[in-house]
């Protein structure tokens, strides 16, 4: 796959134009596959849902990882603006100190 998200845009052009054809008759035959039986159709529209639940679960669990990265970083740099406050403030009353 990298391969070909790096490939130059005349070969990506070509890969999807020699992969539809493959694709749409998939697409037909599991349609007519699935048409063809009541059996078929719950069978198709259960692994739908399913499909459905599991990338919904990884966009939720991914989306709270890169919140809590996130909250961790700017944690991170609080705490550093914090740090570097108190070091301007102790320098300030140092020097403050320093001419009375």
């Amino acid at each position: 796959m990298k391969f070909i998200a790096t490939a130059p845009y005349e070969l990506q052009r070509m890969f999807v134009r020699l992969m539809q054809p493959f694709l749409l008759s998939g697409i037909i035959l599991i349609y007519n596959m699935v048409i063809e039986s009541p059996t078929y159709i719950s069978l198709f529209f259960g692994g739908f849902c399913f499909a459905v639940a599991y990338v919904m679960a990884r966009y939720i669990r991914d989306g709270i990882a890169i919140r809590r990265d996130l909250n961790h970083l700017v944690h991170l740099q609080i705490v550093r603006w914090k740090a570097l406050w108190n070091k301007k403030m102790m320098i300030l009353l140092l020097h403050l100190q320093a001419q009375t």
